[in-house]
């Protein structure tokens, strides 16, 4: 995309995120909606869980922690994912032999596939 393109999208952004009241607030908005919030208070395990993974942060030994809000995203084939990039990111400008040769193979597959039907 053009600079352009990306100040005149940024710019109408902007003025959407006004017009809908989601726009970035304040120090004094921020400091009223944090005095208007209602206490949530944490119960003994989620403090514990809080704990026990701050400390495996700050020893660095966190790689065990899966992050909870992943467990939304579905698995796949990595492998046909980075087939599908590979040919998606080729520069028509210039040659690149291995991306060539990955999307022969693949054609080749697709039509021998075709072929066993």
């Amino acid at each position: 995309m053009t600079d352009e393109f990306d100040k005149n999208w940024d710019k109408l952004f902007r003025k959407l995120q006004k017009e809908l009241g989601y726009g970035s607030i304040g120090i004094e908005q921020a400091d009223k909606e944090l005095a208007n919030a209602k206490e949530i208070p944490f119960n003994n395990e989620e403090i514990a869980l809080g704990l026990s993974r701050q400390r495996e942060i700050t020893s660095g030994k966190s790689y065990g922690v899966k992050p909870p809000l992943m467990d939304w995203v579905p698995q796949f084939d990595q492998d046909a994912m980075k087939n599908e990039v590979a040919h998606l990111n080729r520069n028509e400008g210039e040659r690149d032999e291995e991306a060539e040769e990955l999307v022969k193979k693949l054609r080749e597959e697709a039509l021998s596939d075709d072929d066993d039907q």
